[in-house]
């Protein structure tokens, strides 16, 4: 090529580079006219800063466009939309922040304790997650229901001595509640602490189904304490680092327990039953797990004093980590180790088999 042709190439590249649009943000569409500056055929030019319309595109087809709309990808999220208890900011708006929301039907409270007190047999005291610096007292017939689990509703009663969730009478329904933080109270006036996250007791029925009862202390049951011939279930529930002096998880007292999918685990105990124990406590695990739970005397379960354990396709420990330390079972007599994944024993004072 010769130099006068190279020099009108390099021209036209450089007037070419010159009469080039910007690379502005091309999600709105600026249809200002002439008027504002842009051009007659409503091309600003600018990207959409001078002055003129902006076509915001509604990609959910709800009738809200992407300025004003926080979730474009999903219609049910705009800023008409009503906020509902699931985890989401549904109306775009966060001053209307759904946790903490305590209902029975359509009315509203401030506290759980509130709801609790005034619900009948019939209610259901519906909670959308949150954490909750309170101490629960059920003395009635009661369904407590969290919407989100307990992941997203904790009630943790760390802030005052005494038993996260304190149950002495009815029949008692709580799901998805994680209870934490709880130290006992003499709830017997034995001369020490019973009950770290839950104490239970003189109660026709309690389930606790999809719950975590975790970080608790006491002098027995750190995590439950059952008496008084209460019947109590756990289904999908874990009881998980806890400590007592006896019965790191569960301690019964003359009370039957049962525990359906459900996990006691990393639970420890100064004297006996990491996991657990109890005086004429019957306890009864079907596909259950039992691991990583210590004590002097029984790191998965002590069983003395009249109580009993049946165990049905459950999974105590084997080996590493997973080991109930220094056994899976003491009784009087002897104590028992290595069952495995799938176990199934019975054990009484006098023994396992």
């Amino acid at each position: 090529m010769s130099r006068i042709g190279l020099t009108y190439a390099l021209g036209f590249i450089a007037l070419s580079l010159l009469l080039a649009p910007g690379c502005g943000d091309k999600a709105p569409v600026d249809t200002g006219g002439a008027a504002d500056g842009g051009a007659a055929d409503g091309g600003g030019g600018d990207g959409g800063t001078d002055g003129g319309d902006v076509d915001w595109p509604d990609n959910d087809k709800d009738g809200w466009t992407q300025d004003v709309d926080c979730d474009d990808e999903v219609p049910e999220v705009n800023p008409g939309a009503t906020e509902i208890c699931n985890g989401k900011d549904d109306d775009c708006d966060p001053t209307t922040d759904e946790s903490g929301w305590i209902t029975i039907g359509d009315t509203s409270f401030e506290s759980l304790q509130a709801a609790i007190d005034v619900a009948t047999y019939d209610d259901t005291v519906s909670v959308c997650g949150g954490i909750f610096a309170e101490q629960l007292v059920v003395d009635h017939d009661l369904n407590l229901i969290s919407e989100l689990g307990v992941t997203g509703t904790v009630v943790d009663g760390s802030g005052t001595a005494g038993s996260t969730l304190v149950v002495t009478g009815g029949h008692v329904v709580i799901q998805g509640f994680s209870f934490t933080g709880g130290t006992g109270a003499d709830h017997e006036s034995a001369g020490d602490l019973q009950g770290g996250g839950v104490y239970i007791s003189n109660v026709d029925t309690t389930i606790l189904s999809r719950c975590d009862v975790s970080g608790n202390s006491a002098d027995r049951g750190g995590g439950i304490y059952v008496a008084e011939g209460a019947n109590v279930t756990l289904q999908y529930s874990t009881v998980s680092g806890n400590s007592a002096a006896e019965g790191g998880a569960i301690y019964g007292n003359v009370a039957d327990i049962t525990l359906n999918s459900s996990e006691v685990t990393a639970n420890t105990a100064t004297i006996r039953g990491g996991g657990l124990t109890g005086v004429e406590a019957d306890f009864t695990m079907n596909s259950g797990v039992a691991h990583a739970n210590s004590a002097p005397q029984g790191g998965g379960a002590a069983i003395d004093d009249d109580s009993s354990l049946r165990v049905v396709g459950s999974d105590w420990g084997e080996g590493d980590d997973d080991d109930n330390v220094p056994d899976d079972v003491w009784t009087p007599e002897a104590s028992y180790d290595g069952y495995g994944d799938g176990s199934t024993f019975t054990c009484n004072p006098a023994g396992c088999s």
